[in-house]
């Protein structure tokens, strides 16, 4: 049964119980009030009646019959207190309520109509608009229509909404497979190419030779398991190994890892924390998150520059913060260097920007802990990352 139908049938049976029903009620009551006095007309003409058939048969001593007249055996008008006879309403009720019930039936129709136009219309956008979104137009959108406090309109608006989510999925997806094929192609051609020099004896096959095909391996190695944590966690099956650990150790761990790297580019590495800080955290993931964090800061800081790692717990979280000096964030890509395979500088490469996946993998870790990111501009210069994970 359509909205339609199911509007029309409860509008009809709403006038019929407030308007018919009251009827039916009154013409019963009419009904009643007039029985009463032919009742009494009835019982009289009984009684005279009794008494001509009394006199007919032996009239009694000192008697005198009167001959029955034809009106006396007809039913008498009652008469109220003022000699005013009454006068049978039943038949001006009856048409009364006819003329009342056909009158509430045709408003409650014209009614139900154009509720159900209204009711129906905006349900009929959404169906359509999802009927090609389900065949994969995802730029379908519902025309919404109302108020934005009606119920209807807050229905289209969240499937405008889901679609908007679904069709930059579907791009973000597209581009993401693009990207990726890009950045597998250039570590891949790299090693082609020094392996092809090898074969044709134009490269010496050296210590230094296989080295470099060591450290192409092992970017195409890390891109491949950045992809794979990523896909885990789309899949909603990266889990965590969550055990309490020394956050502020960890930290400076993290940091003496990348102490030599820092030291090439001339690059002053600095832990600050005034307090030892635990949680219950998974440590590597953890761990990962941090190093993406220096690797990027290092990465996006001049020589003789300075990153810091800083360390800070309140009431409610725990916040994990590092900054450079570098030139900062474009103010336009702050909301978007935790996207996948996005570099705020077009420009970069692998060689000079990373992967492109390693700030992605840090908002996935500390959303699989429940906690934030968030990315700032310091001044003068200079940019800050920050992990807020709640105690």
């Amino acid at each position: 049964m359509s909205i339609t139908t199911r509007v029309i049938t409860a509008m009809l049976l709403v006038a019929i119980a407030t308007i018919g029903m009251p009827a039916l009620i009154t013409l019963f009551s009419a009904e009643q009030q007039f029985r009463q006095p032919n009742e009494r007309g009835r019982e009289i003409s009984a009684v005279l009646r009794s008494v001509e058939a009394l006199c007919a048969d032996q009239p009694p001593v000192g008697l005198v019959c009167p001959k029955p007249r034809p009106e006396d055996f007809a039913p008498r008008p009652s008469r109220n207190r003022s000699g005013i006879p009454f006068i049978d309403p039943r038949p001006w009720v009856a048409q009364a309520v006819i003329v009342g019930v056909s009158i509430a039936l045709i408003m409650a129709l014209g009614l139900a109509l154009l509720l159900s136009k209204r009711i129906s219309k905006p349900i009929q956008n959404v169906s359509a608009a999802a009927a090609r979104v389900a065949h994969g137009d995802l730029s379908a959108r519902a025309d919404i229509q109302g108020s934005d406090r009606d119920e209807l309109s807050t229905l289209g608006q969240n499937f405008n909404r889901m679609a908007a989510h679904l069709e930059a999925q579907a791009t973000m997806r597209q581009n993401l497979f693009a990207d990726i094929a890009h950045e597998l192609r250039t570590p891949l051609s790299a090693i082609k190419a020094r392996l092809e020099a090898l074969e044709d004896g134009v490269m010496p096959l050296d210590l230094e030779a296989i080295q470099r095909l060591s450290g192409q391996t092992r970017l195409l190695e890390r891109l491949v398991e950045d992809v794979r944590l990523l896909s885990l966690a789309d899949a909603g099956t990266l889990t965590l190994e969550l055990h309490n650990t020394d956050i502020t150790a960890l930290a400076k761990e993290t940091l003496e890892v990348f102490q030599a790297k820092a030291t090439q580019h001339q690059i002053t590495l600095e832990l600050h924390s005034h307090q030892i800080i635990q949680s219950k955290v998974d440590a590597n993931r953890l761990q990962q998150a941090i190093g993406n964090l220096l690797e990027n800061a290092i990465q996006h800081t001049p020589a003789k520059g300075r990153v810091r790692l800083e360390l800070q717990q309140t009431t409610q979280a725990i916040e994990i913060q590092v900054s450079d000096t570098g030139s900062g964030i474009p103010p336009e890509a702050l909301t978007r260097i935790f996207e996948r395979l996005y570099r705020a500088d077009a420009s970069r490469n692998r060689a000079t920007g990373g992967s492109g996946l390693g700030l992605a993998i840090v908002k996935t870790i500390a959303e699989l802990h429940q906690g934030t990111v968030k990315a700032k501009n310091l001044s003068p210069h200079g940019a800050a990352l920050c992990i807020t994970l709640p105690l």
